[in-house]
């Protein structure tokens, strides 16, 4: 009996630990999950809401885009397939898709966003949770493109943005001085 107890208990733990927590992601590289950038002030940048999806499809996501305003600008919001967001902002995504974009191997990229650093200094462009959310408790997350009932929850990871580089009217000496 003790015997069979302790294989049901490791069975149990061998399968819970196969079971992966999709993930989305601000990148801003669309071709890989790139979280850091070199963005000279006031220079236009893209971030990437990309998304590890266990879906084959996605049919919409929501997250929201965590920012210093004071910073940063967001200038505008896209995506792919008929991207619709019915969040109110640029900073709010409560997306749709005219269609289910298909979901990559690795990740999928569902949004772009059009940036400015006004800030010359290190900020952070986090995920939460999108404002009303679907989940509960509050989370980015996306739609099964299939099944758009199923709504899977996701963690979220931001990006760092590094306004410091070294421009004709910045010398590097004035560069290195921002990180002292």
């Amino acid at each position: 009996m003790r015997r069979s107890l302790v294989l049901v208990v490791l069975a149990l733990l061998v399968s819970g630990s196969a079971i992966a927590q999709d993930t989305m992601h601000v990148s801003f590289d669309p071709e890989f999950l790139d979280p850091f950038i070199v963005v000279p002030e006031e220079t236009p940048f893209t971030m990437y809401v990309a998304i590890d999806a266990s879906t084959a499809f996605i049919g919409g996501y929501e997250c929201s885009l965590i920012v210093d305003q004071t910073r940063m600008i967001v200038l505008t919001a896209t995506g792919p397939n008929g991207w619709t967001n019915f969040g109110g902002s640029n900073l709010n995504h409560l997306v749709g898709f005219q269609t289910p974009v298909p979901a990559g191997t690795d990740y999928t990229v569902v949004g772009e966003v059009e940036a400015l650093v006004l800030d010359p200094h290190l900020q952070v462009a986090d995920l939460g949770a999108a404002e009303p959310s679907s989940f509960d408790p509050p989370s980015p997350g996306y739609a099964d493109g299939i099944d758009p009932d199923n709504l899977i929850a996701c963690t979220g990871f931001g990006g760092t943005i590094n306004g410091g580089l070294a421009t004709e009217g910045r010398s590097l000496s004035q560069v290195k001085a921002l990180f002292d």
